[in-house]
């Protein structure tokens, strides 16, 4: 039997299933043409690429990704599958992801780890959406380069002798990628 991920190789160019708009993503998923896992595994070395180009995370959350992956594709067979189920998500390191640490760009928050989702990861999570990581942010949120103390600087996938700028500059890499 084939592995989700020789499936996903042997359909796909990295980037191919990940680049897909959620749209695409569902259309897919209900057709059955690939499920969730094959989808957060493209995802998962998209991101891996990605970041050792321009260092875009602060916290991969693969190992749940994929556990949440292959709950989305039992749903999906058992004709229960929510309005978003499987498609991959991005999460600021500014947004609190319960059990995961929040940092924020900042040294002071480096060992914060929040209790409870935000209100947006926890209506992203009762949707089916399976976030991936954490991506780097600048010093709270509040300078319009992508450097931190914590993370380093986040580079320009076009350019990298440039920032990505904003205290978005961990995902704009993602969305570019």
């Amino acid at each position: 039997m084939t592995t989700h991920q020789e499936k996903a190789a042997s359909t796909a160019e990295i980037g191919q299933l990940s680049g897909l708009t959620a749209t695409e993503m569902l259309d897919g998923f209900r057709a059955g043409t690939f499920d969730p896992v094959d989808v957060i595994d493209d995802t998962i070395a998209m991101l891996k690429k990605t970041d050792t180009d321009c260092n875009i995370m602060v916290t991969d959350l693969f190992d749940a990704a994929r556990a949440q992956a292959a709950d989305a594709a039992q749903r999906y067979r058992d004709g229960t599958a929510r309005p978003m189920e499987g498609v991959p998500v991005s999460i600021k390191d500014l947004v609190f992801v319960s059990g995961v640490p929040c940092k924020g760009g900042a040294p002071s928050l480096v060992d914060y780890v929040p209790e409870v989702d935000a209100h947006v990861v926890a209506q992203l999570r009762a949707a089916g959406a399976v976030p991936t990581c954490k991506t780097t942010t600048c010093e709270s949120g509040y300078k319009l380069t992508a450097d931190s103390p914590v993370s380093g600087i986040t580079r320009n996938p076009w350019n990298t002798d440039r920032t990505s700028g904003g205290s978005s500059g961990g995902f704009s890499p993602v969305v570019a990628s």
